[in-house]
């Protein structure tokens, strides 16, 4: 099933999305700072370098992160991909 932000919109609009960021935990008193990195599973466009933004970002912050593996256990998978 698709979130309605997707099934309300063509399959052009859906293409073009260039990234889907999901801030849905930062009020959890349990949030962590992870960074879903692409690694052999098919990931939407964008995803690495939007990865490798946050990486960026938190090492030169110095704040802590954890890779956290794109492996279809998150709700992106939701989000449909799509390869141009």
């Amino acid at each position: 099933m698709l979130s309605k932000h997707v099934q309300i919109r063509s399959f052009q609009e859906q293409n073009d999305i260039s990234v889907y960021i999901n801030f849905d935990m930062l009020a959890s008193p349990n949030f962590e700072r992870g960074v879903l990195v692409p690694g052999s599973t098919p990931a939407p466009n964008g995803s690495s370098v939007l990865a490798a933004m946050f990486v960026d970002y938190f090492n030169e912050a110095g704040l802590p992160w954890r890779n956290s593996p794109f492996d279809g256990r998150s709700d992106y998978g939701m989000t449909p991909i799509r390869r141009h």
